[in-house]
């Protein structure tokens, strides 16, 4: 009786011994990212000659309310997207009219750079379409936390009928960081608009994913939103000239929306 009490105790002490892991880690708390408006993309603006071609330069500058909006606040940390500001933006159109059919693409600066191919169709009154680019905005990204010594136990019986696993986390050092880099989303969306003798009015809705890592981690970003309309005037064959407004919106219930007001100038090289 007495052996077997003995090798009990030998059998459990065994079962549960582990190993004892430590390294130092960031631990992040609270992550600051700029979510600058999705790109705006529209088609001719006008009817336009079947088999024909056309090459627009276009500069535009909007203005919202600055607004640091809380998209996500559980889980590990807290995400903060900057929305809004002064916006300044450029772009190059190319576009071809196959009878009703558009085909083309485009390349613009806004906080970034992107560039994308455009389709749809154009009529004697409308026009619509749809479109699909990657953007590489330039993001300011700022985050805070610790810096940890994290002390793992593994505990494993010798049978491997369970395993327990104990961390603790302890703070020595603070962490901050303050950098700009640029990103790589994909962005998609549609067109639609309408135009009478010199007048148009368009409107775009444009969407970006957004993908960044921080500290080895892969950030949850939820998608930006942006809605674009626009009142015009086509004052000759060279120029046009529009006013508009914009709204943009994170993915997330936590989100609100940033309005803003833009106006622009296109020069059409053909």
């Amino acid at each position: 009786m007495k052996k077997i009490l003995i090798l009990g105790s030998i059998l459990s002490t065994l079962a549960l011994m582990g190993c004892t892991y430590s390294d130092t880690r960031p631990r992040i708390n609270k992550v600051s990212v700029s979510a600058p408006d999705a790109p705006e993309v529209h088609g001719l603006n006008a009817n336009g000659a079947p088999h024909s071609a056309m090459f627009r330069i276009n500069g535009k500058i909007g203005f919202s309310k600055q607004k640091d909006v809380n998209v996500k606040s559980d889980g590990d940390y807290g995400l903060w997207y900057e929305m809004g500001g002064v916006n300044v933006a450029g772009k190059l159109d190319a576009l071809y009219k196959i009878n009703h059919f558009l085909l083309g693409g485009g390349l613009g600066i806004d906080d970034g750079i992107y560039y994308h191919f455009t389709s749809g169709w154009n009529f004697s009154r409308f026009e619509l379409g749809t479109f699909l680019g990657i953007y590489n905005p330039l993001y300011h990204v700022q985050y805070s936390g610790e810096k940890c010594t994290a002390t793992e136990k593994a505990k494993n019986s010798i049978l491997g009928l369970f395993s327990v696993s104990e961390e603790r986390c302890t703070s020595h050092a603070p962490l901050e960081e303050d950098k700009y880099e640029f990103g790589f989303n994909p962005f998609l969306g549609v067109f639609a608009g309408t135009f009478i003798d010199k007048f148009f009015v368009n409107y775009s809705l444009s969407f970006y994913t957004s993908y960044l890592e921080i500290e080895s981690k892969s950030l949850d970003m939820p998608l930006v939103i942006s809605h674009y309309f626009n009142l015009g005037y086509r004052f000759n064959k060279k120029f046009d000239f529009s006013i508009g407004t914009v709204l943009t919106k994170a993915d997330s219930k936590k989100s609100e929306w940033v309005y803003g007001i833009n106006a622009g100038i296109s020069y059409f090289l053909l």
